[in-house]
């Protein structure tokens, strides 16, 4: 071998290394440090914004819109950040800095992370040009960040950006053209868990990572049966695709094929992890024959393992109508619906379904430890409570706090230790938070320096 292919040879091994080290580059930074905190460490308030891990909190810091620049390192206002907590909870001066340097949204604008044995899972926008040159408006990465920032990981990318999807126990679990896909993100492969018949999803987020974590209940239509064409199939599965088992068929109220009146069609409508099992609720309706159904009601059902066993003597029986809507409460205290100015509450053996009348119109924002939270539903800025067992019985609101602005739009409250957080509801849409007893808002992240000058600009106006 002459020595001018020998230096050939040496060039090209040369600029392969470059290449290498810079694609192993794309997503480097220097870590931060991360104090008492392993990969055992279990998180509080997973799957929504804020999330508390040891003594810090890491959260999205405000929303921007879907097509903003997510080049790994430039997001400030949608990226993940982190504060250290005080040992009362408040937020420690100067503790802030940014973890994840990318748009932590989908189409929705409704972020949510998820940690777990020492890293940060999240959904972020793929804009990687077309072969048109423009920015895509479709593809979804999926991608995990190590808990100090320092290493940061792609593990799928899909193309949708509203598809719904769940991070749990190392896997993502997704649901795209009524398909459901999981994901080892260890090994970054994809298996097809369901390919046909998948109607309605719920994902089990449970925050506490509990026996139900990770499963995914959906509902499907037989595709081998002719004479009963109206009943559908509840079934549950669990994140990796391993577990599976069909919890309600046409034979889970009778064993006579016949007797329509107890043959149904399922519809899911939301589910609540209690301390001693896992509440689901539904609406049923009859198979009459042909494309004939007649409603038979809102029912509950609590699974009290994860082997999702049921015994239709413990169905409840919560409305003889098909509800919609609906807050869940529990398996003992039903579910509440609102009206304009109302809000009901339906409960299993109840013959009278209690109703409150509040002043003006108003949303539901979550209900915790005995006690309805509610907003206003136009322009909110105050967070209000009122007992929930005093539903019917002339209950009286006292006011939590009082904001600039809450936001609405894709925009939901959650509750981390003690703290409510919310995203604000005017120009700038930065997370606060306030104490869950009462206290004055405050700022949880960082804003941007174009948004500060914003601010001073129109204060100078």
């Amino acid at each position: 071998m002459n020595k001018k292919l020998i230096a050939v040879l040496i060039c090209l091994v040369m600029l392969s290394a470059v290449m290498l080290s810079a694609c192993g580059n794309k997503f480097k930074q220097n870590p931060v440090s991360v104090d008492g905190v392993s990969n055992d460490t279990v998180a509080e308030g997973n799957y929504g914004r804020a999330v508390k891990l040891g003594k810090y909190l890491y959260f999205v810091n405000g929303v921007v819109s879907v097509d903003v620049d997510n080049t790994f390192g430039k997001p400030e206002k949608s990226a993940i950040w982190r504060v250290t907590l005080a040992d009362d909870g408040s937020i420690i001066s100067d503790s802030r800095v940014r973890i994840v340097p990318k748009n932590v949204l989908d189409s929705s604008s409704k972020p949510s992370i998820y940690i777990y044995k020492g890293w940060i899972y999240y959904a972020t926008p793929n804009l990687e040009l077309t072969t048109a040159g423009e920015p895509n408006t479709t593809r979804l990465d999926f991608m995990r960040t190590t808990i100090d920032g320092a290493k940061t990981e792609v593990i799928t990318t899909i193309t949708s950006r509203s598809a719904n999807y769940m991070f749990a126990n190392g896997y993502l679990v997704y649901n795209l053209n009524n398909a459901l896909y999981s994901v080892d993100c260890e090994s970054k492969k994809t298996t097809t868990i369901i390919d046909k018949n998948l109607s309605t999803t719920l994902f089990v987020m449970d925050e506490d990572g509990g026996a139900f974590a990770g499963y995914v209940l959906y509902l499907k239509t037989p595709s081998d049966d002719v004479q009963y064409k109206n009943y559908n199939e509840l079934v549950a599965v669990s994140v990796d695709g391993k577990t599976s088992k069909t919890v309600l068929t046409n034979t889970s109220y009778t064993s006579d094929l016949a007797d329509t009146k107890n043959i149904f069609q399922f519809g899911l409508l939301d589910y609540k992890v209690e301390a001693d099992g896992l509440t689901l609720f539904y609406t049923k309706a009859n198979v009459l024959g042909g494309s004939s159904t007649q409603t038979a009601g809102t029912y509950c059902y609590k699974f009290r393992s994860a082997d999702f066993a049921f015994d239709a003597a413990k169905e409840a029986h919560l409305s003889n109508t098909a509800l919609s809507g609906i807050i869940p409460i529990s398996y003992s205290e039903g579910v509440l619906v609102t009206g304009t100015n109302v809000v009901y509450q339906y409960k299993a053996a109840q013959n009278v379904v209690a109703k409150t009348v509040l002043e003006g119109s108003f949303k539901v924002c979550f209900v915790l430890d005995g006690k309805v939270y509610y907003s206003e539903s136009s322009s909110p800025k105050n967070l209000y409570a009122f007992e929930l067992d005093k539903v019917g019985t002339g209950a009286v609101a006292e006011k939590i706090f009082k904001a600039e602005s809450i936001g609405t739009t894709g925009i939901t409250m959650e509750v981390v230790d003690g703290y409510v957080y919310y995203v604000d509801g005017g120009t700038y849409k930065y997370l606060y938070r306030a104490r869950l007893s009462g206290s004055d808002v405050e700022l949880v992240g960082k804003m941007t320096a174009e948004d500060v000058k914003a601010i001073e600009d129109a204060k100078n106006k």
